[in-house]
């Protein structure tokens, strides 16, 4: 399961954790719109075969999607006509096998026929917004798209898969927060949704080594003498883990809580740029 993530989470506490959702036998699916791992193409192939699509539609349809992936996220490469006819071409096959899921008595009969459905869906829409970041370069616009999808994700997986079940969400603090006051994030479209159902649980650390989003491992700098920074918080806390909740409403002595500081911030769209 940890290799279907982005490197950050290729760590021996995230396997653990996936460890425990397998023995627990915890119902687990991604919410992302960026493809992390293999794991999809399989799935569509044995779809497909039961609905008795013919391989011409999908067999290299993952394939080619991945070689346009990396183009559309590669910054050396400029927008073209060609390129966007290739994003054109893909999408008008995603949306040919789409169809003939849907329209095939498989697609009425099994809860995968809705994920996979779904995925697709997912990967017209990342090609979408890829290609328009190629034409404006709107880094706030790619980014709020992202979030957005992802929120309408999970809100899909509790109407569709999850109904009147709890959810835990897992990602990186930039896009669970309920606000963020220069970018739209999944937190933000995810409350205007769930409302006081929803809570949100940020993860810090004064010190030690994490993974970049390339695997790569990193130190954390030391806390910022020059502002307020989480780490001093942490660090005057004391322990070796803790626990502070953040009210709704500012209350007498938590003043401090209210105040800008300075998080570490490190998603795969930074990484690109």
């Amino acid at each position: 399961m940890t290799y279907g993530f982005f490197g950050g989470w290729r760590t021996s506490e995230f396997r653990e954790l996936m460890t425990y959702v397998k023995s627990e036998e915890v119902s687990i699916a991604g919410f992302d719109v960026q493809r992390t791992g293999g794991s999809f193409n399989p799935l569509l192939s044995k779809l497909s075969i039961s609905a008795n699509i013919d391989s011409i539609y999908y067999h290299h349809l993952e394939t080619n999607y991945g070689i346009l992936k990396k183009q559309l996220s590669n910054w050396k490469i400029k927008f073209s006509d060609s390129l966007q006819f290739k994003v054109e071409e893909i999408i008008q096959d995603y949306e040919e096998v789409y169809f003939k899921i849907l329209n095939s008595s498989e697609s009425h009969s099994l809860k995968k026929s809705l994920l996979i459905l779904k995925t697709i869906e997912n990967r017209v829409d990342y090609l979408n917004y890829m290609l328009q970041f190629k034409i404006d370069k709107n880094w706030n616009k790619r980014w709020a798209t992202r979030d957005s999808l992802m929120a309408d994700n999970i809100e899909w997986l509790s109407r569709n898969i999850y109904r009147n079940k709890k959810i835990i969400v897992v990602g990186h603090n930039f896009h669970i927060s309920k606000y963020n006051e220069k970018e739209n994030v999944m937190g933000e479209f995810l409350k205007s949704k769930f409302k006081n159902k929803m809570y949100s649980i940020g993860v810090y650390a004064r010190s030690g080594k994490y993974l970049d989003n390339y695997g790569k491992e990193e130190i954390l700098t030391e806390p910022d003498n020059s502002n307020i920074d989480i780490k001093h918080i942490i660090k005057a806390v004391g322990n070796k883990m803790s626990f502070i909740t953040i009210p709704e409403k500012p209350i007498n002595g938590d003043e401090w809580m209210r105040k800008p500081i300075i998080c570490l911030l490190y998603t795969s769209d930074a990484a690109d740029e």
